[in-house]
């Protein structure tokens, strides 16, 4: 009940005309209504004319009060005029209401109220009773009540127009939002990729040079030396990478390609690790994001190996075939002298996969049967016609030379 009662005010604008005309019938029968006349068939559905049509003040704003007072104009051309409370009220405060309340902009309510309230003076005029003081009254009457009806028009645009900006920054805010989250997100995968790779070169090459210090203090010298080194080049690296984050939007970034995977490779052979590094010969020219990616997917794999399978054997394939970077990791099992794991924590493989499905490509990474592990990744290049298909490769050394 409580429903429909909803429903019923949310829409008065049908209701109330058709609660009028209802009242409108019944006063039509009414003796002090029929004092000029009896009531007919005609003059009722002549009423019903009259108010009927302010059903549709708000899909028709002009036509609808306009309507309505042009019948209430020509009553008296046809009837005695019916002494009735309901059809006044109707015409003169909803007709005059509705044309200014629901026109769709400024103009058309103008027009829309200026048509009304000539028809609702002529109607003064046609009724003969009280002449010109009847064209005023009803001109009067209805231009106040399409004041009220323009005032309620501007506050619900009013309105409208808050809700809409409302919307926007709301939807502002979440785009703003969603930006950060990723920007975050590609922060903290640049910090992995940056300082999780050297951290563990670096106890690597830390614990390394403590089994040996006093046996080979030569050897642990030269293991400090490329601690050392690969320290610093980290933090170069994050010096770098915080030093991007303060440039302005659209400004040039040096990021690192296909042509620093021998300095990457040699620094992991210092740790321990037996890497042989195949590269096409030439290298391609990549773009210079899917050349920064394949540099980090190749990164994030070494550092694995480091992590969960140190003294394994690594073989990293590089190719370019239809149209594609093609990245392959083979990681052997680990050495059993090379002691335990670094850490078997992180979310590298996911930085990995999501760079990868940056670029519409594949990622397949999983266990061997032998013990060891592969990662291979095909990146599609958004030009394929770039590189020219699969370059014979070459294994290369630490230093870039070629290894036969």
């Amino acid at each position: 009940m409580l429903c429909v009662s909803g429903r019923v005010l949310q829409r008065w604008d049908v209701a109330l005309p058709l609660l009028l005309a209802a009242a409108a019938q019944v006063e039509l029968h009414l003796p002090h209504s029929t004092e000029a006349a009896p009531a007919t068939a005609g003059h009722a559905a002549l009423l019903a004319v009259v108010v009927l049509p302010l059903m549709a003040q708000r899909r028709a704003p002009l036509l609808a009060p306009a309507a309505a007072a042009a019948a209430w104009a020509v009553e008296p051309l046809f009837f005695p005029v019916a002494n009735t409370f309901a059809v006044p009220l109707a015409v003169l405060g909803l007709a005059p209401l509705a044309a200014a309340r629901w026109a769709p902009t400024t103009a058309r309510a103008w027009a829309a109220s200026v048509l009304v309230v000539a028809l609702l003076a002529l109607q003064g005029a046609t009724h003969g009773v009280y002449g010109v003081g009847g064209s005023v009254a009803n001109a009067v009457f209805g231009s106040a009540l399409a004041v009220v009806g323009g005032v309620w028009r501007r506050h619900a645009e009013q309105r409208r127009q808050a809700e809409e900006r409302a919307a926007a920054e709301r939807v502002a805010r979440e785009e703003a939002d969603r930006a950060l989250a990723a920007e975050r997100a590609r922060i903290a995968r640049e910090l992995h990729d940056v300082v999780g790779h050297g951290l563990s070169v670096v106890v690597l090459q830390a614990r390394g040079a403590r089994r040996v210090l006093d046996a080979d203090p030569d050897r642990a010298r030269e293991a400090l030396d490329e601690v050392e080194r690969i320290a610093s080049r980290s933090l170069h690296e994050m010096r770098l990478l915080m030093g991007v984050l303060r440039l302005p939007a659209g400004a040039p970034v040096p990021q690192p390609g296909l042509a620093d995977l021998p300095e990457l490779v040699g620094g992991v052979r210092a740790a321990g690790t037996p890497v042989v590094l195949r590269l096409p010969a030439p290298l391609p020219d990549l773009p210079a994001a899917v050349g920064v990616s394949c540099y980090r997917i190749v990164q994030e794999a070494l550092t694995n190996a480091l992590r969960h399978a140190p003294g394994g054997a690594v073989r990293v394939d590089v190719c370019c075939a239809g149209g594609s970077v093609v990245l392959e990791v083979l990681t052997a099992a680990p050495a059993a002298s090379a002691g335990a794991p670094v850490d078997h924590g992180g979310s590298g493989l996911l930085g990995v996969r999501e760079r990868v499905e940056l670029f519409g490509g594949r990622l397949h990474a999983g266990p061997l049967p032998d013990g060891g592990h592969r990662l291979h990744a095909s990146l599609p290049l958004p030009c394929p016609g770039q590189v020219d298909g699969p370059a014979p490769a070459q294994a290369r050394d630490g230093a870039g030379r070629v290894v036969r």
